[in-house]
């Protein structure tokens, strides 16, 4: 599937909104599958309206950068609209460190 999902990126993306939520359960349920599954997900980070694999988020990070952040909401609007996000708001933190993926 990974495979597939490198040749076909945009039929990939269009069969993982479908699927998505099942993939990410996966993630969370099957914890001993969980690196099979890993390149199987997308992500949504603050940086990009586009989904992104890890690898590709982890190469936009900042060499100094040593913490990913994750926030599971139902969508990118209610991810940025989540309180969890507060204390982060008016530190330039969201912005400048590249940290968040919104799942």
């Amino acid at each position: 599937m990974d495979e597939e999902a490198k040749k076909d990126e945009e039929g990939y993306l269009t069969w993982y909104k479908d699927f998505q939520y099942f993939i990410k359960e996966g993630m969370a349920s099957d914890q001993e599958n969980t690196d099979l599954i890993m390149p199987l997900v997308r992500y949504q980070a603050n940086f990009t309206e586009k989904f992104v694999t890890i690898e590709e988020y982890i190469s936009k990070l900042k060499p100094d950068s040593n913490k990913i952040y994750f926030l599971l909401a139902p969508n990118r609007e209610a991810a940025l609209n989540s309180p969890y996000l507060e204390p982060f708001k008016n530190t330039g933190f969201l912005k400048n460190r590249k940290s968040f993926i919104l799942g």
